[in-house]
């Protein structure tokens, strides 16, 4: 048999091409071979054999075509064998993705591949909390985290620094204080816009404020 090989051989549904009573090589078949048989069959026990011969098999005018690209996706095996024309077929993987469609760079907090979102120190993907240098009673804490306002903050750090934590400034910005325009019992705002405080635990020195003892284990 020589020439190429119509597709519509496919059709024949009876054939069994993997059957070991017969073979389809050492004919002078050209390539592109159709889907039914190309497993079954090999370019270099066809024509391929005679590419080096002064006077090849006048049957064996084949012309070979493909991508010729060894990088991309769909890159002829044959070609990297034989001489080919470049048919413009290659195809290419998307950026940060391989051929199988697997991302090969880091994956973001978003799961986005390549992408550039970050998480932040407690943990927020996009979050805006950072680390910061803080003196607290006279004492300096390096990993004193400060989160500013976000809508990807899940957790924040409390006015001690710390993420999650329970301590919170109150309405004059004293960690851990009590000062209020809302009057607890009745949870309602005090009259004329009056602010109460009672000692307030965030600014003293004390084994009795719990705040001040958590901080020293801390540092």
């Amino acid at each position: 048999m020589s020439g190429e090989v119509p597709e519509s051989i496919c059709n024949i549904s009876a054939m069994d091409w993997s059957s070991s009573s017969f073979t389809i090589n050492n004919n002078y078949l050209c390539p592109a071979y159709p889907e039914c048989i190309d497993s079954f069959i090999n370019y270099c026990s066809q024509c391929g054999e005679y590419v080096d011969d002064d006077e090849p098999p006048e049957a064996c005018d084949c012309v070979l075509t493909g991508c010729i690209d060894n990088s991309a996706c769909n890159f002829t095996e044959l070609c990297g064998e034989y001489g080919c024309t470049d048919d413009l077929s290659c195809e290419y993987p998307v950026e940060n993705y391989d051929c199988n469609d697997n991302c090969i760079v880091d994956i973001d907090c978003t799961g986005a591949c390549g992408g550039t979102a970050l998480m932040d120190y407690c943990g927020n993907c996009e979050g805006s909390c950072i680390m910061s240098d803080t003196t607290y009673f006279g004492m300096v804490n390096p990993d004193f985290i400060i989160c500013s306002e976000s809508e990807n903050n899940e957790i924040v750090a409390g006015c001690d620094g710390v993420c999650g934590s329970p301590y919170m400034a109150d309405a004059c910005g004293n960690c851990s204080g009590d000062c209020s325009y809302i009057d607890p019992v009745t949870e309602e705002f005090y009259e004329d816009g009056l602010m109460v405080c009672s000692e307030n635990a965030g600014i003293v020195k004390s084994v009795l404020n719990s705040f001040y003892m958590d901080f020293l284990i801390l540092c």
